[in-house]
């Protein structure tokens, strides 16, 4: 029933094409559900757009072949954390569902534009960015940095050390802080 069957390594999912249909189905394998998945449910109750959004957004990447678990895409779970760290950074700006269409010029224009995206990670939660030289900036107190913190330093840290030893596609990937575990790279 199905062709074109991918399983890539070291990820828990197959993709496989439906061939009576011709849908892509993906399949996943773990031995129990992400952490975030209790996240996941919580932001779509608290951001209703999400859905539109993310389905939106998933057609243009599927359409360019950026989507999905090869190397140079995004998995839905990242394309999603991106959602939800924009939502809650534009927190009141979208009042009205109506706004659906700027929702998606602002995403787009966020993560497309207005962010260096090679250089600067996002944070779901709190919401925000950071880089090598926020994170600088945020050690000036002299107390010890929180659990958020530390996990935004070590994974600048992991993109820094990827530059120094010339390994380009590792220093310039997507860095996304699992909400779950601040330690985790869910863009990776």
């Amino acid at each position: 029933l199905f062709s074109r069957v991918h399983i890539p390594k070291r990820v828990p999912l197959v993709t496989a094409i439906h061939s009576p249909t011709g849908l892509q189905l993906q399949l996943y394998c773990g031995d129990g559900l992400p952490s975030s998945i209790e996240y996941i449910s919580s932001y779509f109750s608290e951001y209703p757009t999400i859905r539109p959004l993310y389905m939106a957004v998933r057609v243009i990447l599927e359409a360019q072949g950026m989507l999905g678990a090869h190397r140079s895409s995004i998995r839905s779970s990242a394309l999603l954390m991106l959602l939800v760290a924009f939502l809650k950074m534009n927190h009141g700006r979208f009042q009205r569902t109506e706004t659906l269409g700027e929702q998606l010029l602002a995403f787009l224009h966020t993560y497309g534009t207005s962010v260096d995206l090679t250089t600067t990670g996002v944070a779901v939660d709190p919401p925000g960015f950071f880089n090598a030289d926020s994170l600088e900036d945020g050690d000036s107190d002299g107390e010890f940095p929180s659990a958020q913190l530390r996990g935004q330093q070590s994974l600048i840290n992991i993109k820094n050390t990827a530059a120094r030893r010339r390994n380009f596609p590792t220093a310039r990937r997507l860095c996304i802080q699992d909400p779950s575990n601040y330690m985790i790279d869910i863009g990776r």
